[in-house]
């Protein structure tokens, strides 16, 4: 996804999730619904540069460093500041 390319994905685990509506998820354990899913971009070639950029954005704007550093700053300061009212209501 961060490389900018269309994601052909089964719909297992998490990847539903991941992959959202920046790409074809396709139900999992058939080959018929995969074949469908690449089917539909050949007969639509225009869709794979759109969903490509839709992929990219989608990954770095979710899970991206900045965002993941984001996120882990504020787990951090959450922990911080608890820590400290834990130390101030202490007799």
């Amino acid at each position: 996804m961060i490389r900018g390319r269309l994601v052909i994905a089964s719909g297992i685990g998490g990847l539903v999730e991941v992959v959202g509506s920046a790409g074809n998820v396709c139900s999992p354990g058939d080959v018929e619904p995969l074949a469908a899913c690449m089917s539909a971009v050949i007969a639509h070639p225009e869709r794979i540069a759109a969903l490509g950029s839709q992929a990219r954005e989608r990954a770095l704007s979710t899970y991206g460093y900045t965002r993941m550093l984001e996120e882990h700053a504020q787990v951090y300061r959450r922990a911080a500041s608890k820590r400290r009212v834990s130390i101030l209501t202490r007799s």
